[in-house]
C-alpha cells in the first residue's frame, strides 16, 4: 500500500514526505511542520500515535468508498523535471534533523543509470530493504519501478533474520538487493 500511495501522489503532482510511525511523535510534529505538508495520508488506527496537522488528513482505509468512488481518469498536474518529487529527512545527529528534497530529474537520471549499470528489465527483481523514510528506498524502488523490473517487498521481521533474508531472496528469485555492510557480514557467502 505504501508503494502504491508514494506513486499515486507522485502522479497527482504532489512531492512525498514519509513518516515512519516508530519516529518519536516530536519528531514527526517537526517534519510535518518544516515541510508545511497540506496533506497527511494515513491509515486511522495511527491517527492517535500521529501530532495534530493543520492541513487535510485522508485516512485511507476509513475513507476507501469515498477513494473508491473518485474517477479513475488522469489527474491533472503540471509536474516538470523541476518538480519536488520527495524529502527524506535526515537523522539529525548534528542537531535538528534536515529535509533533503529530490526533484523529478534526479529520480529519472538515478533510474537510467541504473538500468544501464545494473542492467535492470523486466526479468529484474529488486528487493526493498530500505525503510521508507531513508534514502536508499528511492534507489531500490526506482530500480525496480522505474525499468519495468519487480519490487519484492517482504516483512521487517523477515529483514531482520539472516536466516529468513537470505531464504526471501532464493524463493523470491532476487536478481538486485543492496544491503548494507553489517548485513552482508551475517550472510552466509556460499549460499549467495
Amino acid at each position: 500500500g505504501m508503494v502504491v500511495g508514494l506513486l499515486g501522489i507522485l502522479k497527482a503532482g504532489g512531492a512525498y514526505l514519509p513518516l515512519d510511525p516508530a519516529y518519536p511523535r516530536d519528531r514527526l510534529a517537526f517534519m510535518l511542520e518544516d515541510a508545511q505538508a497540506p496533506v497527511l495520508i494515513t491509515h486511522a488506527h495511527l491517527l492517535d500515535w500521529l501530532p495534530e496537522h493543520a492541513g487535510t488528513v485522508v485516512c485511507l482505509d476509513a475513507e476507501a468508498d469515498k477513494i473508491a468512488s473518485e474517477a479513475d481518469t488522469r489527474p491533472q498536474a503540471d509536474v516538470t523535471a523541476e518538480s519536488l518529487a520527495y524529502v527524506i529527512y535526515t537523522s539529525g545527529s548534528t542537531g535538528k534533523p534536515k529535509g533533503a528534497l529530490l526533484r523529478h530529474r534526479g529520480i529519472c537520471n538515478l533510474s537510467r543509470t541504473q538500468r544501464v549499470t545494473f542492467q535492470i528489465d523486466e526479468h529484474s527483481r529488486i528487493l526493498q530493504f530500505s525503510p521508507y523514510s531513508f534514502d536508499a528506498s528511492v534507489w531500490e524502488m526506482f530500480m525496480a519501478l522505474g525499468n519495468s523490473g519487480a519490487l519484492v517487498i517482504t516483512s521487517q521481521e523477515v529483514l531482520a533474520s539472516p536466516e529468513a533474508l537470505l531464504k526471501c531472496m532464493q524463493e523470491m528469485h532476487v536478481t538486485n538487493v543492496t544491503l548494507p555492510p553489517s548485513v552482508v557480514r551475517v550472510l552466509p557467502e556460499h549460499q549467495l
